[in-house]
């Protein structure tokens, strides 16, 4: 019963290791280079969230809408501004330059964080709610993320699927040559990429901050997910996904089995196996 319920808490981080994930390998695909960026969205957007419920006493709902229209912003103006003048580059220097926003952005919060509201978790409709199957004691934050990202998930299946403008992106994600002479306006649709991945990690960010403090440790969440995306081969997000849920089922059983030291060290080591093994895929 203790190892079902570890599991259950493992997959509900999971889920928040997959949608980072998916936005991670969304980028990838769109610019051929790694955002170092999205653990830090996921803080900042759990951040602002907090300060509008907490800090002015606005609805969770209307903190959450402002945190995701901000970052979204914010996302925008990096691939705008920082990521497109660079296309030309190597990847890896793109992906330091995310590096540098990651910083700024992490420094940013913790200064200001420090000094208008206390690090705690987001006062969300379910918070400390506990259901009772059983022995079994379920967590509603824990169920609330599963649910939550399984209609993400759904959400974005029907985006690419059944609409143009997932059309589009899927083009451009996948032959962008191809998808200019279609006259498909691919430099905008790679800053909807770059938004939408950014938008992923915020909700992943509001998920998790409903059980854990809104805190510098949470971008760290963000650098798992990509022994994550590792794990679901880099190309699927399908697989991100899979691969999230693994490291967060894994992660769960180890918290009961290693020293606190060591807690964090599956994913990576997850991360690391699985690199010889991927193969050029499709989302």
């Amino acid at each position: 019963m203790l190892l079902l319920q570890l599991l259950i808490g493992g997959l509900a981080q999971g889920c928040v290791y997959g949608l980072t994930a998916m936005g991670i390998v969304l980028i990838y695909q769109a610019s051929q280079t790694i955002s170092l960026a999205q653990g830090e969205w996921m803080l900042l957007g759990a951040w602002l969230t907090l300060l509008c419920t907490t800090g002015w006493d606005w609805p969770y709902w209307l903190g959450a809408l402002v945190a995701l229209l901000s970052v979204g912003v914010l996302a925008w103006v990096m691939e705008r501004v920082l990521v497109r003048p660079l296309r030309t580059r190597p990847g890896w220097f793109i992906a330091a330059v995310t590096l540098a926003v990651a910083l700024g952005v992490r420094k940013l919060v913790i200064g200001l964080g420090s000094a208008s509201i206390p690090s705690t978790t987001l006062p969300s409709p379910n918070r400390d709610a506990v259901w009772m199957l059983g022995d079994l004691a379920l967590r509603a934050e824990h169920l609330a993320a599963i649910g939550v990202t399984a209609a993400m998930c759904t959400a974005l299946f029907a985006l690419f699927r059944f609409t143009k403008v997932g059309f589009a992106m899927h083009a451009a994600l996948h032959n962008r040559l191809a998808a200019r002479h279609m006259g498909l306006p691919v430099r905008h649709l790679d800053g909807a990429t770059w938004v939408l991945a950014a938008l992923l990690a915020v909700a992943a960010g509001l998920l998790l901050a409903t059980w854990a403090p809104v805190d510098g440790d949470m971008a760290l969440a963000g650098f798992k997910a990509l022994p994550a995306a590792l794990l679901g081969g880099f190309f699927r997000l399908r697989g991100a996904m899979l691969g999230g849920l693994l490291i967060g089922g894994v992660e769960a059983v180890a918290s009961a089995a290693l020293p606190e030291p060591w807690q964090d060290s599956p994913a990576f080591v997850l991360g690391l196996l699985a690199i010889p093994f991927i193969r050029r895929g499709r989302t």
